[in-house]
């Protein structure tokens, strides 16, 4: 397969001065503006006017729905009046409840003491007195200590008839007590009715509410975290993948640079070198080629020391949780990786260079092209560019089709869902790497049926 990137072979000498020269497409400028890789734990500028809006949001859809769902206090007393009053009325059944002692027949004349601290909670304890079937003597409105500390006490002592009407109604708790004392029954009450309740009954489903409506606040919280580091993620992977296309090609006219200088033409090396610090200022590389047709004394120098450099980037195609790489040649500009054996006789743009082969497996197969991908190096750096239909991913990302991605040690290559290689570049050899002579079969290492296999290169294994 034919590159569309520049010189696809070390021996390429003969491109011609017009694809090449001053008539050539011009090399854009990389315009895009800088975006800088996202920190660790990085939070979104606005974050703290978001979660303030989320703050005031939750307390103010808290308080509506609080609102919404309170507790109707006056309309609960009522409903335990009622339950008293009919309570009260079954003082003959013997099945009661709330009666301790059952008459014969109820002493009508009492005393009615109205415990409450509010003049509103006062009326309700009189109405209340008043529906029981007694005939009420006198009334006397007290306060609720009071009627703890002194006034009970007293009733239980001196006896009598009496009937006490008690509504505790604070933030705490609401509660209803009616206590009929009497003169037969000085310690107990013959009657007693208690209804009451406390601050969770009161509080409770608020918050309830409040919790619900936290936890969806921290989930949209999180969602908005999330989704501005998926952005910034994006954008810079955006970003890296323009300027790798654009180093691409600035490195593209590099190369044909040196090699039109390398074949003579210095005009066409000297334009393209300027083409490049057009759009790259100080480019190295460009700087230093122009200087060497500058001085003709220091060129031989210069090139020697500028070819040896650039052969010391050495290449490695580690298969992930193994010992085995394929170690490329110095000298390859375009290393392919796919399914096709390159046969005895054939040109570099047939077969692979470094082959993966799964006999047994007729899906994983067709996920692996015939070749799947390229490598190019130029300089000392390297690109994937992916030829595949099933895709190459590199560290999570999905390749575009014939687009250059910048690689770097570390990165890690999935060839089509089957395989994943890891980017080792390196300034010189591994120590005491070895070179296998044979293909190998990466069942041992988690890759089950998988065989890799180099035709030009070695592979090897790394300690």
């Amino acid at each position: 397969m034919q590159s569309n990137y520049g010189p696809t072979q070390e021996g390429d000498q003969t491109q011609s001065a017009a694809a090449i020269g001053p008539g050539a497409s011009p090399l854009p400028a990389f315009d895009i503006p800088t975006v800088l890789p996202p920190k660790q734990d990085e939070l979104p500028p606005a974050i703290r006017k978001h979660r303030l809006a989320l703050m005031l949001a939750t307390i103010a859809v808290t308080g509506l729905l609080g609102f919404a769902f309170r507790i109707d206090r006056t309309a609960r007393l009522q409903s335990w009046s009622d339950d008293c009053e009919q309570a009260f009325s079954n003082s003959g059944e013997a099945s009661s409840t709330h009666w301790t002692t059952l008459p014969s027949g109820l002493v009508e004349r009492v005393k009615v003491y109205l415990v409450a601290d509010s003049p509103g909670d006062i009326q309700v304890a009189s109405d209340l007195a008043n529906r029981l079937p007694l005939e009420i003597v006198s009334e006397e409105a007290i306060g609720i200590q009071q009627w703890r500390e002194a006034t009970y006490p007293q009733i239980q002592e001196s006896g009598g008839n009496h009937l006490s009407v008690v509504i505790t109604n604070d933030s705490a708790q609401l509660r209803l007590a009616v206590l009929y004392q009497m003169r037969t029954q000085r310690r107990l009450p013959a009657f007693e009715y208690v209804a009451s309740l406390g601050i969770m009954d009161l509080y409770g489903p608020i918050l309830l509410l409040f919790s619900l409506c936290s936890a969806f606040a921290y989930g949209v919280d999180v969602w908005n975290i999330h989704q501005y580091r998926n952005q910034r993620r994006i954008a810079f992977s955006g970003y890296q993948a323009k300027r790798a296309q654009w180093l691409f090609q600035v490195q593209t006219h590099m190369a044909r640079a040196e090699q039109a200088t390398a074949g003579g033409d210095i005009e066409t090396g000297k334009h393209l070198a300027n083409e490049v610090l057009r759009v790259a200022p100080g480019f190295p590389d460009a700087v230093a080629l122009l200087a060497e047709q500058q001085s003709p004394s220091d060129a031989s120098s210069s090139e020697s020391q500028t070819s040896a450099n650039r052969l010391f980037s050495q290449l490695y195609l580690q298969v992930a949780g193994s010992p085995y790489a394929y170690h490329a040649p110095r000298s390859a500009k375009i290393v392919r990786v796919g399914r096709q054996r390159r046969k005895p006789g054939q040109g570099p743009e047939e077969g692979n260079d470094f082959v993966i082969r799964v006999p047994g497996s007729e899906a994983k197969t067709r996920k692996l092209s015939r070749q799947h991908l390229e490598i190019h190096r130029i300089g000392n750096d390297y690109f994937a560019i992916d030829r595949s239909a099933a895709g190459t991913h590199l560290n999570g990302r999905r390749l575009s089709n014939d687009q250059a991605s910048l690689l770097a040690t570390g990165d890690r290559l999935m060839i089509g869902g089957v395989l994943t290689l890891e980017v080792l570049i390196r300034r010189e050899e591994f120590i005491g790497a070895s070179a296998v002579q044979t293909e190998v079969e990466m069942t041992p290492y988690n890759n089950p049926g998988i065989v890799v296999d180099a035709s030009v290169g070695d592979l090897v294994t790394i300690e």
